[in-house]
């Protein structure tokens, strides 16, 4: 599994997805189980304007 640190995330997509999971921990808590990204820049393969799917999971 990649981490955040090894994916091909601009700074600005970075900050982006770091308000989302912080939003994410405010509203459901320890309900949050997992934040999966998808893509080539989630792999770390990164392709100008590539589309990205995201998806998080809770209980």
């Amino acid at each position: 599994m990649t981490t955040v640190a090894e994916t091909s995330l601009s700074d600005a997509e970075r900050r982006t997805l770091d308000r989302l999971v912080r939003a994410l921990e405010s509203r459901l808590g320890d309900d949050l189980l997992a934040l999966w990204l998808f893509g080539s820049k989630a792999r770390g393969e990164s392709k100008a304007n590539h589309w990205r799917r995201q998806r998080s999971q809770a209980h």
